[in-house]
């Protein structure tokens, strides 16, 4: 136990976190601004989605959702998808509502599992490892070095702040204890 509060607290590991979260933002950047940018994507999503809900993915809940939910209009999700894919991109990148943008990723990351998983192992294993981890930057406070959001909560000085933006889990406190 001590070696992970004594590695968890060693500043000199940010830098690996902070790269982790550049490289995750980066991916999530530019799989988010391919689809934008590609003029087939929007008007095919729907059958994309038919195909994920389809009687060969063995997730049955999830054909479920993709046929009565997605296909009921695969434009928004289209576009949801990829804007929430360019976005989660920004804020991992910038460091702007990491956690927030955490949430989205593992969230949207498990949707895909569960959409194409089924497919091959380099889709089922991309997507639980960047779920993993994202959670790793969600819980971890040395992945806001360098970040819009540590910026604004030291300016601030408001501890509900810090605690909102930068130590949900308030991991800093419980690494501080004597």
């Amino acid at each position: 136990m001590d070696f992970i509060k004594n590695t968890w607290k060693n500043n000199s590991n940010n830098i690996w976190l902070v790269i982790l979260r550049l490289t995750l933002g980066l991916e999530w950047f530019m799989a988010g601004l391919h689809k934008l940018l590609d003029p087939t994507y929007i008007p095919g999503i729907g059958g994309t989605i038919g195909f994920f809900g389809s009687a060969g993915n063995p997730n049955l809940w999830f054909q479920n959702v993709a046929t009565n939910v997605f296909l009921t209009n695969p434009e928004v999700f289209g576009w949801l998808i990829s804007v929430g894919e360019l976005l989660v991109g920004v804020a991992f990148i910038f460091g702007a509502l990491l956690n927030f943008a955490a949430l989205a990723g593992v969230f949207m990351n498990l949707l895909f599992y569960f959409a194409a998983g089924w497919l091959s192992a380099s889709t089922q294993s991309i997507n639980w490892i960047m779920a993993i981890l994202t959670l790793v930057l969600l819980i971890s406070t040395g992945s806001k070095a360098l970040s819009v959001d540590l910026f604004v909560a030291k300016k601030l000085e408001k501890p509900w702040l810090h605690r909102l933006l930068v130590d949900w889990f308030n991991i800093d406190k419980w690494l501080n204890k004597k």
